[in-house]
């Protein structure tokens, strides 16, 4: 039996992350960088930053992907980058303990996920009970996620329901918040 070779200090994902979180992260502090006309539009255009937003969905999920069998066309690609926007786009109207809430299941199901990935990988044919309990709690998971994001969705817009209506709709999903608090 062949030994099992060793794993890089450091993995090529672990790598991706942390430069992608970064990269990110960094991506607020540069708009200085950018010439004059970008700015403005970036800072004032509703469908600019949403764009934006759109491409840098679009990236990740492409840069994340990697050389993978399961690799995504780009077509599918565009969709899952629509949906994500569009979940987006919901999440940012929630109330704090929705918002709160999702995250904790959004991780709890990205680390089950990661299990059932690393058993079929590294550990083939191995827990295949494992495997099937943990895709029926991944759709659980999934189901009171989607719940505690119209939850919160729905509380949130009736809380503040006078800043919506027909003429400022758009505005009111798709507008960046001014946060007062901060």
């Amino acid at each position: 039996m062949e030994p099992k070779p060793k794993r890089a200090i450091i993995s090529f994902s672990i790598t991706k992350g942390i430069f992608l979180l970064l990269i990110a992260i960094m991506g607020n502090y540069v708009t200085k960088s950018l010439g004059c006309r970008l700015q403005d539009i970036l800072t004032k255009n509703i469908f600019a930053k949403q764009i934006l937003i759109f491409f840098i969905i679009y990236f990740a999920i492409d840069f994340t992907d990697g050389e993978s069998i399961d690799q995504l066309s780009p077509f599918e690609n565009i969709q899952i980058s629509g949906i994500i926007w569009i979940i987006f786009t919901i999440f940012n109207k929630m109330t704090i303990n929705a918002t709160m809430i999702s995250l904790l299941l959004l991780g709890v199901l990205y680390i089950s996920h990661s299990y059932i990935d690393y058993w079929k990988i590294v550990e083939p044919g191995t827990h295949m009970e494992e495997i099937s309990m943990l895709r029926k709690v991944n759709n659980i998971l999934a189901l009171l996620i989607i719940v505690a994001i119209l939850i919160g969705f729905i509380s949130f817009s009736i809380q503040n329901k006078k800043h919506i209506d027909s003429s400022n709709l758009f505005h009111y999903l798709f507008e960046f918040n001014n946060c007062s608090i901060i």
